[in-house]
């Protein structure tokens, strides 16, 4: 008897010891793991409740990432390393977010409004630039702005250089609601290329549409799992969905998968926003941010 007590005790310490220390998962079965850099921005303060959006930006010649909270209704700016610098109230739910080369920040929020602010947060200006269903994208390049709205799915676009002044006018717009070649279900993100055409991924019809920066169809890419987003860098299209990290060409022959959906190291749990800066995917997992090299 006394054997069996002194092993059920020694069994319970062992599980007392063992629960206390570090949970530690290596998933030696994902084919990702090693392109795995680290998990970013996890801490009480600057910690996301719900991300968004996100961005990186040169700032007085140093490289910053940007992300948009709706559940605090904030944005929040880090270094590459993860370091929290600070964070801004937004003046409704913000949804989508750019910067200019100017490093100025574009906040689109889910009342249609689009939020100009300076790098460190400085309100620059704003102006409401569509009607309707709320919570849509933005994408900036040298020139212009775009802009999207969730119902009707419709993409608004702007002269750069015009909308901190008041009341700018769209130079176009367009977008029809539907499942024809150029029509839209729900736009989950919109990128520019370095051609200037738009790559736009719409989670409705799970697929890629591609037009010019006028809005004129240039084609579409079928994807076969769920679509959330996407990122565009060297000529490829970054696809993050329920299956991984899909990296895709301009063609939709799928490349590379860099994570699996799950838990733990190399993996995502909900993507959705995701930047391709210096060689690394920057990949947003709801409260946070995993980074992985291609």
């Amino acid at each position: 008897m006394k054997g069996i007590m002194k092993a059920v005790i020694l069994g319970a310490l062992v599980f007392i010891i063992a629960g206390c220390s570090e949970l530690k998962r290596s998933n030696p079965t994902d084919p990702a793991a090693g392109n795995y850099v680290g998990l970013h921005y996890v801490g009480e303060l600057g910690q996301f409740v719900n991300l968004t959006d996100m961005e990186i930006a040169q700032s007085s010649g140093q490289a910053y990432i940007f992300g948009t909270d709706d559940a605090q209704k904030i944005t929040v700016k880090y270094d590459l390393n993860g370091t929290y610098i600070k964070y801004w109230e937004t003046q409704d739910l913000p949804k989508g977010i750019c910067a200019d080369s100017a490093s100025n920040i574009y906040i689109v929020d889910v009342a249609n409004y689009i939020e100009i602010y300076t790098a460190d947060g400085v309100t620059l200006g704003q102006f409401h630039f569509a009607t309707g269903t709320g919570g849509g994208k933005i994408a900036c390049d040298a020139d212009y702005l775009y802009a999207t709205t969730a119902s009707p799915p419709k993409i608004y676009k702007y002269v750069l250089n015009t909308v901190a002044t008041p009341n700018p006018t769209p130079v176009a717009s367009w977008g029809v609601e539907g499942i024809c070649d150029g029509c839209y279900s729900v736009i989950s993100a919109v990128e520019t290329d370095m051609a200037g055409n738009l790559i736009i991924a719409d989670s409705g019809l799970n697929r890629i549409t591609i037009t010019d920066s006028a809005g004129n169809f240039i084609k579409k890419i079928e994807l076969v799992d769920a679509l959330q987003g996407l990122s565009v860098s060297g000529g490829s299209i970054y696809v993050p969905g329920i299956n991984g990290i899909k990296q895709y060409d301009y063609n939709g022959t799928l490349l590379k998968t860099y994570a699996d959906y799950g838990e733990g190291k190399g993996k995502v749990t909900a993507v959705a926003p995701m930047v391709i800066y210096d060689k690394q995917i920057f990949i947003g997992d709801v409260v946070s941010i995993k980074v992985f090299k291609p």
